[in-house]
């Protein structure tokens, strides 16, 4: 069944997991041995950016199986109804929203949701950051192939550059921004705040909006 195939998947995601580990483990004693030496070995470890990478995206796996088991065992926790009797009496002549006993638990089974949604978020969150990472560690461990190791090299040579094009990209953006938020914050939702232009600025980049469309078509937004 679908239970019994994800079971076996995670029984041995961890058990790589649990290698992986392992084996960073060791080189860092490698390290260690090397130079004879705790904080030596460990700054000559971490001197390595790649082994900084690896380190942290287990320590994100682990983190996640935690989250995941504390989750579980959440949810396993929460209770829920159907009907909660929130007035004290429907048929009363007056007093209709007096307060039964039930209002207590339908409250509480509210909180026990908002919960449950921010712990499911905050691993969703989590989970995107591990699946970047895992992206960034299979460039870098293609790189020894001459063929597929082509664009995380041509990454590593261009990185510089690409990082002060990224300095310039940012200014830009929260100079438009901020010219947006003060032009059209009071007219578009788009633009009600400096996050809101910021991201609405990054989209238009993309292709994936076109802000004149909730504007006024004049001289100041076709300007802008």
């Amino acid at each position: 069944s679908g239970d019994d195939k994800r079971m076996i998947l995670e029984i041995t995601f961890c058990v790589l997991l649990f290698i992986l580990v392992v084996r960073e483990m060791m080189e860092l004693y490698g390290c260690m041995a090397d130079l004879h030496s705790f904080r030596w070995g460990l700054y000559e470890y971490f001197l390595d950016w790649r082994n900084a990478l690896d380190l942290a995206n287990y320590g994100i796996h682990i983190y996640l199986i935690t989250l995941w088991i504390d989750f579980a065992a959440w949810c396993s926790g929460v209770e829920s109804k159907y009907h909660f009797f929130v007035y004290d009496d429907i048929n009363a002549y007056g007093r209709w929203l007096k307060a039964g006993d039930g209002l207590v638990d339908a409250l509480e089974m509210l909180d026990d949701l908002t919960t449950t949604t921010q712990k499911q978020s905050t691993y969703k969150e989590l989970a995107a950051i591990s699946s970047i990472l895992v992206c960034v560690q299979l460039l870098k461990n293609l790189n020894f192939h001459p063929q597929f190791g082509l664009i995380s090299r041509t990454l590593g040579y261009a990185l510089m550059e690409l990082f002060y094009w990224l300095i310039i990209l940012l200014m830009v953006a929260v100079v438009y921004a901020f010219t947006g938020t003060l032009l059209f914050g009071q007219e578009a939702g788009e633009f009600s705040t400096i996050e809101e232009s910021l991201n609405t600025c990054l989209a238009t980049l993309l292709g994936a909006t076109w802000p004149l469309d909730s504007l006024d078509s004049n001289v100041t937004s076709n300007i802008w």
